[in-house]
């Protein structure tokens, strides 16, 4: 099984002022992993599939800070370990489309000797190619 996750988002804005002037800012985080690993899956009800899996693979994150009228001032990027573990629920409408009506998993990601835990909920449509 394979597992591609991206995120970005602001996590810090804010404004400089000098008293007569004031400029606008904001940090900005991008993260991008690829993981792949074996998935468990309990087929014995046609209508639902329950799973469970252990993923591991490369975990990209890009830091980058932008002020107002300056651009971009700084650019930090790492290459690091992601690992995933959890599983979900899917309902099944055919043999190849489902809904995950959720996945949960426990997402550790180590850049240059420091670790991260998180967690990671996710819901919405599979596409199974394959058997």
């Amino acid at each position: 099984m394979a597992d591609f996750r991206y995120n970005q988002n602001n996590i810090v804005d804010f404004t400089v002022s000098d008293g007569l002037d004031s400029v606008n800012g904001n940090v900005k985080v991008r993260n991008l992993s690829l993981m792949a690993g074996p998935r468990f899956s309990y087929r014995g009800n046609e209508r639902v599939t329950p799973f469970a899996h252990a993923l591991i693979g490369l975990d990209h994150i890009r830091l980058s800070g932008e002020a107002e009228g300056e651009g971009e001032l700084m650019r930090n990027t790492n290459n690091g370990l992601g690992f995933a573990l959890g599983g979900g629920l899917d309902v099944n409408l055919s043999e190849s489309v489902a809904i995950r009506l959720i996945q949960a998993d426990y997402y550790l990601t180590r850049h240059e000797g420091d670790s991260m835990n998180n967690m990671n909920l996710a819901f919405g449509v599979v596409f199974r190619i394959g058997q």
